[in-house]
């Protein structure tokens, strides 16, 4: 049925070869916030996703990422996304996105393409205290 998700990722950074492949450039999977660092604060990451649509969706369809903190309180950004045609290999694209860290933890950034969940990636949040502390143990 579709729509589906073909990737779905965060990173320091994404380049294009001359042909259009797209590098990736260190996957992030978690962020350490050094102790000299207070809460809250921003850090900013390329958001890199693929889709492949199911063909009935043509046009402008809202993509929504939902960035889910530990406390289940949710920031949300919604991007018109244009579709001008169906395409088989689908679509892959990089944005910056503006994480704002207020709490350490556990925390899910939600892909949903015109309202429908696609797909959910695990980003842990951790003080660099936190991690001294476990490697001494």
């Amino acid at each position: 049925m579709g729509p589906y998700a073909r990737i779905a990722l965060l990173c320091e950074g994404v380049t294009f070869d001359p042909d259009g492949c797209m590098n990736i450039i260190r996957i992030i999977s978690r962020i350490i916030v050094p102790s000299t660092v207070a809460l809250p604060t921003n850090c900013m990451r390329k958001f890199v996703f693929g889709i492949v649509p199911n063909g009935l969706l043509v046009g402008e369809t809202p993509l929504t990422i939902q960035v889910e903190r530990p406390s289940k309180q949710r920031n949300t950004v919604t991007i018109p996304f244009n579709l001008p045609q169906q395409s088989a290999t689908g679509y892959t694209m990089a944005i910056d996105l503006n994480l704002e860290i207020v709490e350490f933890g556990l925390h899910w950034i939600n892909l949903l393409f015109a309202d429908l969940l696609l797909t959910r990636i695990p980003l842990s949040v951790l003080s660099e205290q936190e991690i001294r502390m476990a490697s001494v143990q």
